[in-house]
């Protein structure tokens, strides 16, 4: 399991993501690490905007984003890096402190 948060230059905003291993989908891990991460980010850091992203195909990650009150903000369509790697369409999320 990795959560991760990234806070966007000296602004009240960051970035989070999550990633867990197929053999424990299901479990609720997911959802009880965010939720930690969340309540982190609102009550000890201060910032007031965390946003994420998840494959929109990717069902069990968007319900968690949206289980924790994350909204739907935009469509970020298919594009390509500069390693070559292609990354498929994904929705933006964005949870307000």
């Amino acid at each position: 399991m990795a959560v991760d948060v990234r806070t966007k230059g000296e602004t009240d905003t960051a970035d989070t993501g999550h990633e867990l291993d197929p053999r424990h989908w299901g479990n609720g891990f997911a959802t009880e690490a965010m939720s930690r991460l969340v309540t982190f980010v609102f009550e000890e850091a201060s910032l007031r905007l965390l946003t994420a992203r998840a494959v929109c195909r990717n069902e069990r990650s968007l319900r968690v984003l949206e289980r924790l009150g994350f909204e739907r903000a935009e469509t970020i369509p298919t594009g390509v890096i500069p390693d070559g790697t292609v990354w498929p369409d994904r929705y933006e999320y964005h949870l307000h402190g």
